[in-house]
């Protein structure tokens, strides 16, 4: 009979975003002029924008977008915990986001992918990001079900599969 208990990868509790999903904000290419914004007037207020879809970062925790020729601003907080990540602030036009904020979908995904991988079906990095914000805004059943089956850096996968799927 095959051990029950499969280690799993710890490190991705703690792992930037970047090992998640590469960022919870992509910048778009704009046309450089002298104030790098893509030739966008910024004027009293945050001003008007033409580039819908272009951002920009308003302070180290803010960062805008052009929606409809105005910028729209978001907290980074909000940005990054919309899928399930901390924030670390604003910078080059794009948030940067950190560390998983919620533990179950964490350690469900991870626990679902070291089983799939213990069965010879690979799990991505891409994977395990989408397993878990999937997890996160959806509060996906069957990973927070894996979640009670880690013990430590563990999982018992059997049990894991007999209950959960």
């Amino acid at each position: 009979m095959q051990n029950q208990r499969r280690r799993w990868y710890g490190w991705v509790l703690a792992a930037p975003l970047a090992l998640w999903l590469g960022g919870c904000v992509t910048p778009t290419e704009s046309d450089d002029d002298d104030d790098g914004r893509g030739g966008l007037d910024l004027g009293e207020g945050g001003g008007s924008c033409s580039q819908e879809g272009q951002t920009r970062c308003d302070d180290a925790q803010t960062l805008a977008t052009c929606t409809e020729g105005a910028w729209a601003p978001q907290s980074c907080t909000a940005i990054c915990g919309d899928v399930g990540f901390s924030a670390d602030g604003c910078s080059e036009d794009t948030c940067s986001c950190d560390a998983p904020i919620n533990e179950s979908c964490a350690l469900g995904s991870q626990g679902f992918c070291a089983c799939a991988e213990a069965a010879g079906e690979p799990c991505t990095g891409n994977q395990l990001s989408e397993f878990y914000i999937n997890c996160h805004q959806s509060g996906d059943e069957t990973l927070m079900c894996f979640a009670g089956f880690v013990e430590g850096e563990s999982i018992d996968c059997i049990g894991a599969i007999e209950v959960c799927l």
